[in-house]
């Protein structure tokens, strides 16, 4: 299983993939979380619920992508810099939030909508 995560301004969602790109299950189809752009991250801290909870029932991710407005790292570790909104999903590490040893993949969401 692989977990796919947008984030943009409106909501950030997450949706369990099988290989292929197909949907796991509808019982744990596309989640839908509100991006307030807090100090405290409960939107990054409901995303990693959820990740863990729907890994709980489905079992551990292959994978696990995060697609974010704003500008990559080159490393594909986090976003390191965004222009004027969401400024704490800047720096974060998507890898060592959701306790990956292989990491997580950070891409742009215009890239990944393509």
């Amino acid at each position: 299983m692989r977990q796919a995560g947008p984030t943009n301004g409106d909501g950030s969602k997450a949706r369990p993939l099988g290989h292929g790109g197909i949907v796991e299950t509808d019982q744990y189809g596309q989640r839908h979380f509100p991006t307030v752009d807090d100090v405290d991250m409960s939107w990054a801290k409901q995303i990693r619920g959820h990740i863990v909870g729907t890994q709980g029932l489905l079992g551990p991710c292959g994978a696990i992508g995060v697609a974010c407005p704003g500008l990559a790292a080159p490393d594909g570790r986090n976003i390191q810099w965004m222009s004027g909104r969401l400024q704490s999903i800047v720096g974060v590490d998507w890898g060592r939030l959701l306790e990956r040893d292989d990491g997580v993949w950070v891409l742009n969401d215009t890239h990944v909508a393509l």
